[in-house]
């Protein structure tokens, strides 16, 4: 119990920051399966032309190179979490953060504390709005798929 209370103080602290690509979507996983609201999200995708994945990031940032198996990020997160996933995280939660590191040594202004502190205090986004984002996404795909399919039978 005494380690996940130390996690959730740790997800929930906005001073932490916890740096990575798709972190939001993290967030609103961790907050719909266990009621953990992430705060001190800094989101990198995009940082980077052509970067939208950590391994590329980190590979472009730092040039360390990432595995990233496929079959282990399709594994069953839900469930008691194995050797090699837990690996897999703490890796991920590395990467992050050296990368986050490399770009606020390059650029201050734009990516030291100071700065993304301030962006995060104007305005973070709660995981319950972030995951009302997410739905609204997917019921807008839906409905552009279904117009699409329409449109087909028409042509």
């Amino acid at each position: 119990d005494g380690v996940r209370h130390a996690l959730t103080a740790t997800l929930e602290d906005r001073s932490i920051l916890k740096a990575g690509v798709g972190v939001d979507n993290d967030a609103i996983d961790l907050w719909q399966f266990w009621g953990l609201e992430v705060n001190g999200r800094v989101e990198l995708a995009g940082v980077a032309e052509r970067s939208r994945s950590l391994a590329r990031l980190l590979a472009t940032t730092t040039g360390v190179e990432l595995s990233k198996p496929k079959a282990l990020q399709a594994s069953d997160w839900a469930a008691p979490l194995g050797e090699r996933q837990v690996a897999y995280a703490a890796a991920d939660a590395w990467a992050g953060r050296a990368i986050y590191e490399r770009l606020s040594s390059l650029d201050a202004s734009s990516f030291g504390l100071d700065a993304v502190a301030a962006l995060l205090d104007a305005g973070e986004r709660s995981c319950c709005e972030l995951y009302a984002m997410r739905r609204a996404r997917q019921a807008a795909r839906a409905a552009l798929a279904d117009v699409a399919a329409q449109l087909g039978e028409e042509g």
